[in-house]
């Protein structure tokens, strides 16, 4: 169960990132909307959003920011650069 669990964490941490280099909003909502339904607590205690969060404000996209931040994405070290 536990291996289930981090390749389903796995699949969504490569394909968030990936939505948000496109620049696709719905996708990236989509992703996440299924990963919580999988696991409510996938984003807890700390929200494992920093790779998908880095990129959208490398990138200038705001608007994913937000949306990651309203699930639970915190700024770290890695998001402050």
């Amino acid at each position: 169960m536990a291996n289930d669990r981090s390749k389903i964490q796995e699949q969504f941490d490569a394909r968030a990132p990936a939505a948000v280099e496109s620049n696709d909003i719905t996708v990236l909502q989509k992703l996440l909307n299924q990963r919580l339904a999988e696991d409510p607590n996938a984003f807890l205690p700390y929200a494992n959003l920093s790779n998908s969060l880095g990129r959208a404000l490398e990138l200038s996209r705001y608007d994913m920011a937000d949306e990651l931040f309203k699930r639970g994405a915190d700024w770290s070290y890695g998001t402050y650069g």
